[in-house]
């Protein structure tokens, strides 16, 4: 087995490119490289050799990191630190799985009553929040992606190699908080209003379609993760 590899988590502060002898032989790359600010990560155990300054530390500084041919960030520095990339931000593959899901889900035939929150006094239904505690709905679903909500606190999608870890980061957060609050905007609606009624209908109708395509899109990363394999 290699070596062990040590994760942290940062944000990407700034990026720039140079041509130096010594990143073109030594790191094997042209010379891209990102600003990375570590995010202090706490814990109760005793960290690993190494990792224990980055872990403990409440106010990290921001680091140059070149990035390898192969996709990793290493550090260059006294030390070699190779971190994994496991992005869930705006430009991450992850999150364009979840874009591409809600809007599939909104543009739906049967979604028009799912798009907004439900007004129980404009609809003449009082007793709404007394039986439905978690309201949801398209609309605010679309405003937490936007804001990173579904993005926050998840773990870092652990693969073989590049490809397995970004098949991991969109399995992870499709099948996150995401997850559940799709299904809350279904099955509130089923729970509310009877089987026989239309929106009830409509919600289950919804409710299969919004499964089946997060179902294709997972499958789809993974297949494209077993294509790369035996390239």
């Amino acid at each position: 087995p290699g070596p062990k590899v040590d994760h942290i988590l940062a944000t990407v502060m700034a990026f720039d490119t140079t041509y130096s002898a010594e990143t073109v032989t030594e790191w094997k790359t042209k010379g891209h490289r990102v600003l990375l600010l570590p995010i202090p990560q706490h814990s109760d155990t005793k960290s690993d050799e190494g990792n224990a300054d980055m872990e403990t530390e409440e106010h990290p500084e921001a680091f140059w990191a070149v990035v390898s041919s192969c996709g990793t960030i290493v550090r260059a520095k006294d030390k070699k630190w190779e971190l994994s990339l496991h992005s869930y931000g705006p430009t991450s593959v992850a999150h364009a799985a979840c874009e591409e899901i809600l809007e599939l889900v909104s543009s739906h035939a049967k979604a028009g009553p799912f798009m907004a929150p439900v007004d129980p006094e404009a609809l003449d239904i009082p007793t709404y929040f007394d039986v439905i505690k978690q309201p949801m709905d398209l609309g605010t679903m679309q405003k937490k992606l936007d804001e990173g909500d579904y993005s926050n606190n998840l773990p870092p999608p652990e693969g073989a190699d590049e490809y397995a870890t970004i098949a991991k980061s969109i399995e992870t957060m499709v099948y996150g908080p995401f997850y559940a609050d799709l299904l809350l905007v279904v099955d509130n609606a089923m729970t509310f209003n009877s089987p026989d009624d239309w929106i009830h209908k409509e919600a289950a109708a919804l409710k299969k379609a919004a499964l089946k395509r997060m179902e294709q899109v997972v499958n789809r990363a993974l297949k494209e993760n077993d294509r790369a394999k035996t390239q």
